[in-house]
């Protein structure tokens, strides 16, 4: 949902967007059970995360260097 809003705005704007997804649960698995039987769930999201902001710095050097 969040994505459509960014790439609906920045196409009326003329903007280049991107949307980057951290998924914790595997295709086709019961969220609430994946998530609760994480041993380290908190700590994998956390890694998630911060591999999310490493990618998008990527590229966002990419495009402009």
């Amino acid at each position: 949902m969040e994505t459509a809003s960014l790439f609906t705005i920045g196409s009326l704007r003329g903007f280049k967007t991107a949307s980057i997804l951290n998924n914790v649960v595997a295709y086709e698995e019961d969220t609430a059970e994946s998530i609760g039987s994480y041993v380290d769930g908190e700590n994998l999201a956390m890694l998630g995360e911060q591999h999310e902001i490493l990618t998008a710095l990527e590229a966002l050097h990419k495009l402009f260097m």
